[in-house]
């Protein structure tokens, strides 16, 4: 039986085939090992900062300046964004004056040397968002934030 110029299915295949055989994949391309190396180094640095930070500063027990500056630190490391920088010095700053007296009793002048414990802060003030009815996507920013704070408290702890 003829196909038009060919003879037969067979011949067909064989024909297509030889025009049409795969060309062997390209062999994967090879890892970047410097690029590699970088990264390693990068996320060694990045940890050993954010280390250093967790040793200098408790927020379990924090002035808001000492948090103004640990914040600033944490954005300088990279570990926090810039907007989460300044809700972290918003909340130091908030806690100065007449809500500082209503809450912790402090005398007005006081309150930037008083030691405060931050992941209560901000653990009170989800507590109370929500209360009020704000929905749950309302407080994810600040429940990263006191994620961050609690990972800063954990790796304080494992510390030698």
């Amino acid at each position: 039986m003829q196909i038009g110029q060919y003879k037969s299915i067979q011949q067909i295949y064989e024909t297509q085939s030889k025009h049409y055989k795969a060309s062997p994949l390209p062999e994967s391309p090879k890892k970047n090992e410097s690029f590699v190396v970088q990264l390693s180094v990068n996320a060694q640095q990045r940890y050993s900062e954010v280390k250093t930070i967790a040793n200098n500063f408790d927020p379990n027990s924090i002035t808001d300046q000492e948090m103004v500056d640990m914040s600033f630190q944490l954005y300088q490391a990279g570990e926090i964004d810039f907007g989460q920088h300044a809700i972290l010095s918003r909340h130091a700053c908030v806690n100065r004056g007449d809500l500082t007296q209503a809450v912790y009793g402090d005398h007005r002048g006081q309150s930037d040397n008083v030691p405060r414990d931050y992941i209560k802060h901000f653990e009170s003030i989800i507590a109370f968002e929500e209360s009020v009815g704000h929905p749950k996507h309302e407080t994810d920013g600040l429940r990263v934030i006191l994620d961050k704070l609690k990972g800063l408290t954990e790796l304080r702890e494992s510390s030698p």
